[in-house]
């Protein structure tokens, strides 16, 4: 069932042109349904359009962004754009890809594309170093390695998740490096005396496979 939220026309029309056209036009329907705007999004915006007290957060500020968008909210729009801007950093890099999940899944375009900007290699670099890469979860990790965005060389790749496979479990890290990351890493891209000498040894891959890999560097 959907959610009807009550609308007092002289408190919505004030913060936006799409509210005042829409609530005073000659063809005003008493019942609108929005289905593409999720329920916490609204509920936030009829809080915001009532001076209620209402909260940002991570989990619902692309959601709220891509409403105030469409109902052409330009304060909370920035104020949505201030909040994810203070959330950008190497740190909060869990928080910056459920954020760019969101954008994705909404089809925020700009935030897409701000989210992508920021995976650039001096970033990566960043995200790669121990202190933070450690801290990610599985998910994560996959997320990022996957990406098209992720500018990171395939050694500076591979050496993040060896550190963090040794980092869960040092005694078995080659079989959680098997069984979560190798598919993912790009063997390929790396030079060959990073691979003989970094990933071969370490046994990680079947023999096939890194024969395979060796054969390419010398052809």
């Amino acid at each position: 069932d959907q959610k009807e939220f009550p609308v007092i026309r002289g408190y919505f029309a004030p913060h936006s042109s799409y509210f005042a056209d829409l609530l005073f036009s000659e063809e005003y329907a008493r019942r609108v349904v929005h289905e593409d705007v999720t329920e916490t999004a609204f509920e936030f915006i009829h809080k915001y359009c009532y001076r209620l007290k209402t909260e940002l957060t991570v989990a619902n500020v692309v959601q709220i962004l891509f409403a105030a968008e469409k109902y052409k909210l330009n304060e909370l729009l920035s104020d949505c754009k201030a909040f994810i801007d203070s959330r950008i950093e190497h740190n909060n890099i869990t928080e910056i890809i459920s954020m760019q999940q969101t954008a994705i899944q909404f089809k925020v375009s700009t935030m897409i594309e701000r989210f992508d900007a920021w995976l650039s290699v001096e970033n990566c670099t960043q995200i790669l170093k121990p202190n933070v890469f450690q801290t990610l979860s599985k998910e994560s990790v996959l997320y990022l390695i996957q990406h098209n965005s992720f500018s990171a060389k395939e050694s500076a790749i591979w050496t993040a998740c060896r550190n963090w496979c040794e980092f869960k479990d040092v005694n078995n890290w080659t079989g959680l490096m098997s069984q979560h990351f190798t598919e993912y890493i790009r063997f390929p891209l790396m030079s060959r005396e990073f691979f003989a000498q970094h990933v071969h040894p370490t046994q990680v891959l079947h023999i096939d496979q890194s024969t395979q890999i060796l054969l390419y560097f010398m052809s």
